[in-house]
């Protein structure tokens, strides 16, 4: 398929796990791609693979936001699509969690997040475009020591449903993706046997991929999404509909 080609993609957060899978999709689909990371190795790899630009930068930083987009802008002259998945997660206790984790979590999550998407919509307002924005499935279910976090992507279902009406007099479509457990380097370096602890708990008998949530993202992000519109889409297997917990 070559559903965007011709269009230039922003993602942020993009050097490994759901981010470096979403973008590697869109460059496959012909999509000219400028991905983010804070760490610049993984960029300097993604760049070595010939599929996509990047640039490093920390998206809780106005300043890091503003050159990114220049950056994008002075590359290819404009910005059609956006996928804003840079985020932190942090496990710690309500009653033990700090100030500076708090402020760490909300700056990139929250802030961050809305900047973001605040300069690319200005980007993208005298010709149109498509913004996915990566929450969890975290922000309706609750689980143990994530507080924080799972306010900071509820805070971002909230912020989609109201830039739908903001956004839409330009032609600007907003959505977001809320995965569930999904297998990445990350989280199997943190629990080896993932697979298996989500199988036994997920109504679909395994744990989300990157892929899946890839391919949830192109489609939001598609022609074939024009009529959807400040909505939250679940990818978690039937997870969030009851009340197991991996503990």
């Amino acid at each position: 398929m070559n559903r965007f080609k011709a269009k230039t993609v922003i993602v942020t957060g993009a050097g490994s796990g759901i981010g470096k899978a979403i973008a590697n999709a869109l460059a496959e689909e012909g999509a000219d791609v400028m991905i983010n990371d804070i760490n610049p190795e993984l960029i300097d790899a993604a760049i070595a693979e010939g599929k996509v630009n990047g640039l490093v930068g920390d998206m809780s930083i106005l300043e890091d936001i503003q050159e990114l987009v220049a950056y994008t802008l002075n590359c290819y002259g404009k910005i059609d699509l956006l996928v804003a998945n840079a985020s932190v997660t942090h496990f710690a206790p309500f009653l033990e969690t700090t100030e500076a984790e708090y402020d760490k979590i909300t700056s990139l999550n929250m802030k961050g997040t809305f900047f973001l998407t605040q300069s690319v919509a200005k980007a993208m307002k005298e010709k149109g475009g498509k913004i996915v924005v990566i929450s969890s499935n975290l922000s309706k279910r609750a689980y143990p020591s994530l507080t924080t976090y799972s306010m900071t992507k509820a805070a971002l279902n909230m912020m989609v449903r109201s830039l739908s009406l903001e956004l839409s007099p330009f032609k600007i479509n907003i959505n977001a993706i809320a995965p569930g457990p999904i297998a990445t380097e990350r989280t199997i370096k943190e629990i080896p046997d993932y697979h298996e602890v989500w199988a036994d708990i997920i109504p679909t008998g395994r744990s989300g991929t990157v892929e899946d949530t890839a391919k949830s993202t192109l489609f939001l992000l598609s022609d074939e999404a024009s009529q959807i519109n400040g909505q939250v889409l679940f990818i978690d297997g039937g997870w969030s509909g009851i009340g197991v917990n991996p503990i």
